[in-house]
């Protein structure tokens, strides 16, 4: 699920600021940057983040301030003299500090060597933590409005789906006198004669094909299962939705495959739009 986090956070000379961005993704995906922060710390911001959003593509952003920071870089005296006193004895002048800065060891990177302090890492364990629930909040807001989406489709497919199951009769009784006729312009074509209860029985078999009470039947229940995943809210319920909105839509298929009645195609057209938007909304859903 999308959504948006950032926390700042500061204590005694450090400052901590972290964003939380998250897109649709199917699986779980992160990207964690550290601005100044310990690289030693990745392992645990993306164990934090992932214990938090199981599914989704998640930028993550650190960046440490440290208002009492000294010059990062550092000269080895002893380092530069070695340098100094060898170029001396080889070249026999003194060569300038110019030259002898670039060589290797003679500028220090002081904060290479500096290891974490445990008050930094503290600090941006908080931040991590609180810009998650901001990020939490901002995605609770949202997956609000989308369920109440969810139940005006669901609802708009019952409707439509009492309103197929209302029509399948009449359609199949249209479709087994249109069979009927046909088959005895057929029968009558090619000089065959059948016995009436043969002919009812062979239109009986054909129509049977174009029944559709057990798809509406199917399609019901698969209805109720989306609003019981949706009321639950359980852990990665994304995939469930997911998984239901396929067999929804394999039912609508059926349906529309079997019935050539045109009111019940104009409603499975309907029913197919419904579900294409809930497959779209699905798709953001943890």
């Amino acid at each position: 699920m999308t959504g948006y986090g950032e926390a700042k956070c500061e204590e005694g000379s450090f400052s901590v600021t972290v964003s939380v961005r998250s897109v649709n993704h199917r699986f779980f995906k992160s990207s964690i940057k550290l601005f100044d922060a310990p690289l030693a710390l990745e392992p645990e911001v993306e164990k934090l983040v992932k214990r938090s959003i199981r599914r989704g593509y998640v930028n993550v952003a650190v960046t440490v301030l440290d208002a009492k920071q000294e010059t990062r870089y550092d000269v080895d005296t002893c380092q530069l003299n070695k340098y100094r006193e060898t170029l001396k004895q080889e070249c026999g002048d003194t060569p300038s500090l110019e030259s002898l800065l670039p060589l290797p060891g003679v500028v220090v990177d002081k904060k290479s060597d500096e290891a974490a302090s445990e008050e930094k890492k503290a600090l941006i364990r908080a931040t991590l933590t609180e810009a998650l629930d901001n990020h939490k909040a901002m995605r609770k807001i949202e997956g609000d409005a989308m369920a109440a989406e969810f139940r005006k489709d669901i609802a708009l497919l019952t409707q439509c789906n009492e309103k197929v199951k209302a029509l399948a009769p009449r359609a199949e009784e249209v479709y087994r006198k249109r069979l009927h006729a046909k088959l005895e312009l057929l029968l009558a074509e090619y000089e065959v004669t059948l016995k009436p209860e043969q002919l009812i029985r062979e239109v009986a078999i054909l129509a049977d094909k174009t029944d559709i009470a057990e798809e509406t039947v199917r399609f019901e229940s698969h209805l109720q299962q989306f609003l019981q995943i949706v009321a639950a809210s359980d852990a990665e319920c994304g995939k469930k939705l997911d998984f239901v909105i396929q067999e929804m839509n394999r039912e609508v298929n059926t349906i529309g495959s079997k019935v050539l009645d045109l009111e019940i195609s104009q409603d499975v057209v309907e029913m197919k739009a419904a579900i294409e938007r809930i497959r779209e909304m699905v798709q953001n859903v943890e």
